[in-house]
């Protein structure tokens, strides 16, 4: 009883440490703005979709169980993106519930508190909680996978959920569970698990229908447009990367990922320590079955995304490495914490969760070392609401126009989302068609090429309306204009 409101108590101090000013600081761009859009139409207007967000090849789409993982959480807090977000953040938090057990069961209570604590306090995990996308969903399914895998070689019905979490992971990011793929076929090649019995063969194409017959069904509608999207993008030759480029990517992103998890800010101490527990994972005699499988989890990933795919410099590719680090870390401490080094194992321990507790109530508010927020300083919902609050207050009631120029260029979806869920709900009203002599603001985006920021406001902008006035809200540029025609 104990131990379960330890490990309630550490999933609930994961959710406070993720959603700790996020009120503030939520990232929300077209991409956000685009997801909502389509979620809305499935919760409101009952539309159904059946593929989900695009991949980076043009034609290819991720699958639809990111869409309709939403549906519930966006009825019940009404579109608010932060209602939404904790939602996620509570499936992040879970995180340890599902870390703490593979390690209680694989290694030992100390080692799974060891790593439940890592989990919980983990920088670079409350980054990627904090990030209003799909890939971070990918978090807990993987410790689900990999919990799963190394069941199943004493219980048969592991298979089931082992599968159901491949199947999400593939929906949420097809890349990532294509990673997966190396690490699972050696360990069943080596570990010879238990054979599947005929109700989980059943049981496993129930669920593979489950999760592969809205790509099925959007393939045959669409003439097989993502078949065929991919065959072009293999027949164009987007083979392997450079050698040196691969390799260059391989260290830039082990070394990066493994800090942030550990202690972002100190480089070269985080790194010795992710070191020394891989090398002392691979040299240890006589692995036994989880070890085994946790070192096909640290290699095989970023092994298999070096060769597999140009695009390797995304930094996302790696989450499904991310929990494993962690456990390598817990694993190592516990051997560290049984010898005459227990005092090591303690003032490391420490100063890890000391130093990423100091990271997150100083770093956080202030959006420091989070990628997603690199190319667009500022570009956080608290700011685009009062963007919002300035337009309407300004028009006190009467109609007004909007453009806004973002990045991606002419893809405001963002901003379409929050006139139709933020300005509705607070004003009651979203602007209709614009006549001649009313305003219209144009919403500037950080980040944008000055150059052609400045041509497309001489071009088009200055044709359309006369510059009334213009503000700055945080690092979002609001321009107001009268409408000439």
């Amino acid at each position: 009883m104990k131990t379960k409101l330890l490990v309630l108590g550490l999933v609930a101090v994961a959710f406070i440490l993720r959603f700790y000013t996020l009120p503030q600081n939520l990232f929300f761009a077209f991409e956000q703005g685009r997801d909502l859009e389509v979620v809305k139409s499935i919760a409101v207007n009952h539309k159904l979709t059946l593929i989900g967000p695009r991949t980076s090849i043009d034609g290819v789409f991720h699958g639809v169980f990111y869409y309709y993982l939403m549906v519930l959480p966006f009825i019940i807090a009404r579109g608010n993106p932060i209602g939404l977000m904790a939602f996620f953040i509570l499936w992040q938090s879970l995180g340890v519930c599902f870390l703490f057990f593979l390690l209680y069961k694989a290694v030992n209570k100390r080692t799974a508190l060891i790593g439940s604590v890592l989990y919980a306090t983990s920088y670079g995990l409350i980054v990627y909680s904090r990030w209003f996308s799909h890939p971070p969903q990918i978090i807990p399914f993987s410790l689900l996978y990999f919990l799963s895998l190394w069941k199943i070689t004493k219980d048969r019905k592991y298979y089931l959920l082992a599968l159901f979490s491949w199947a999400a992971i593939f929906h949420l990011d097809l890349m990532i569970a294509i990673f997966f793929v190396p690490a699972t076929l050696v360990f069943l090649f080596c570990q010879k698990p238990l054979k599947p019995s005929y109700k989980i063969v059943f049981g496993s194409a129930a669920i593979l229908l489950l999760f592969f017959a809205s790509y099925i069904l959007f393939e045959i509608r669409h003439n097989f447009l993502m078949l065929k999207s991919l065959e072009n993008f293999l027949a164009a030759k987007h083979g392997l990367p450079q050698t040196s480029l691969a390799l260059s990517h391989f260290w830039f992103r082990i070394t990066a990922e493994t800090t942030d998890l550990i202690a972002p800010d100190l480089f070269v101490p985080a790194l010795a320590l992710f070191f020394a527990a891989f090398l002392w994972l691979l040299i240890k005699k006589n692995k036994n079955a989880f070890e085994k499988l946790l070192l096909l989890w640290l290699i095989s990933i970023p092994s298999v995304g070096i060769f597999f795919s140009p695009y390797f410099g995304l930094k996302h590719y790696l989450i499904g490495v991310g929990p494993a680090v962690l456990i390598l870390t817990a694993c190592f401490l516990n051997r560290l914490w049984q010898g005459k080094t227990k005092i090591a194992a303690v003032v490391i321990l420490f100063f890890a969760v000391i130093n990423n507790l100091y990271l997150i109530a100083d770093w956080l508010p202030k959006n420091r070392n989070v990628f997603y927020l690199f190319p667009q300083p500022g570009m956080v919902l608290q700011s685009q609401q009062k963007v919002l609050d300035y337009i309407y207050r300004d028009q006190s009631g009467n109609n007004f126009g909007w453009e806004a120029f973002t990045l991606p260029y002419f893809s405001a979806d963002g901003w379409k989302y929050l006139f139709e869920w933020y300005g509705l709900t607070k004003y009651n009203y979203v602007p209709g068609p614009l006549k001649k002599g009313e305003y219209f603001y144009v919403i500037i985006e950080p980040g944008a090429d000055k150059l052609f920021l400045n041509n497309w406001l001489k071009d088009t902008m200055d044709k359309r309306g006369r510059l009334v006035s213009e503000k700055f809200i945080g690092t979002i540029r609001v321009q107001k204009r009268n409408t000439i025609h």
